[in-house]
């Protein structure tokens, strides 16, 4: 079987140090394909080879699609019991109300 390949989508970068600093991001857009420094409010479109620097502090990979799909076939979901709220909370808001863009729709094709 070929090797996988990961392509690079994101980077966190770190400016500072270790007890503070600031973060920004660099993050390249599903839709079309450049790249954009995001720094608190402000986002510029930048160069591919910016991106590489020695801030870079987490970096975020996506796995291409190797070959064609398993052939095995997927196991069966099991159901889940619902044992009410825990009381930990959502962390993500799954409600219908427009609260603005979704973030994720960022990096999505």
């Amino acid at each position: 079987a070929p090797a996988p390949i990961y392509d690079l989508y994101a980077v966190s970068n770190h400016f500072g140090v270790m007890g503070g600093g600031h973060y920004t991001a660099y993050a390249k857009n599903a839709r079309d394909g450049q790249w954009y420094n995001m720094d608190d409010s402000h986002v510029q479109r930048v160069e591919a080879s910016e991106v590489v620097s020695d801030a870079a502090y987490v970096l975020f990979y996506q796995r291409r699609d190797v070959g064609e799909p398993d052939e095995t076939p997927a196991p069966e979901a099991k159901e889940e019991e619902d044992h009410g709220d825990d009381g930990g909370g959502a962390l993500l808001d799954d409600d219908d109300d427009d609260d603005g863009p979704d973030p994720q729709s960022f990096f999505r094709a």
